[in-house]
């Protein structure tokens, strides 16, 4: 019985672009409920791992994923910095502001 190295490929490819699911999912989470920096840079850390893998196996549903990931993870970054802004000229300026 001859082992057909087609099918381990085949699996090793499947779980490499695994990575482009969870990157989508971070980012998703990240953008979706403010989930914070941390997970906006992990989702677009594994969404460009993903999309890299998934241009290495041809396997456009991955790859789209992945795609969304990074736009996703993006707007988290972006929505994460926009909060942060806000969060200080509302509480700590003010507070600032009467001890000076």
């Amino acid at each position: 019985m001859a082992l057909d190295m087609s099918t381990f490929e085949n699996a090793t490819l499947k779980k490499d672009n695994q990575i482009a699911i969870v990157g989508f999912y971070m980012g998703v989470v990240s953008f979706v409920c403010c989930g914070g920096v941390g997970t906006a840079i992990i989702g677009l850390v594994c969404s460009i791992m993903g999309l890299k893998n998934a241009k290495a196996s041809t396997d456009n549903k991955n790859g789209t994923l992945a795609i969304i990931g990074i736009i996703a993870s993006a707007l988290g970054i972006i929505a994460s910095a926009i909060s942060t802004v806000m969060q200080i000229t509302t509480y700590v300026i003010p507070i600032l502001a009467q001890h000076f």
